[in-house]
């Protein structure tokens, strides 16, 4: 996915959860080439859970999802990138900014 996509909505979000009509966003840099896109939602405790949370690096004018945690499925889904999932973990980032874009 380009870069350019992830552009669009950076400034729309911040490292805190924001509340957007269903549920909560929020995109943490956590270092200079690396970022964290959540969709949280209200679980039972009072909390909110990553539903999904995916880790993603730029790499030139493209992003590359390499860790996707998902709190909000059963069984709880803990993904690290490689050969056999690459193509999934991207249709799922794909899926995540969409969502995020929906609501802007």
């Amino acid at each position: 996915m380009k870069r350019i996509i992830f552009d669009e909505i950076l400034p729309h979000f911040s490292a805190e959860k924001t509340y957007h009509g269903d549920g909560y966003y929020r995109i943490r840099q956590v270092d200079d080439r690396t970022y964290e896109l959540a969709f949280l939602v209200a679980d039972a405790c009072g909390s909110t859970s990553v539903h999904p949370q995916i880790t993603l690096r730029l790499e030139n004018n493209d992003l590359v999802p390499t860790k996707l945690i998902d709190m909000g499925t059963a069984p709880t889904k803990f993904i690290q990138r490689d050969i056999t999932n690459a193509a999934w973990l991207d249709n799922q980032l794909e899926q995540l900014i969409n969502r995020f874009k929906s609501v802007i």
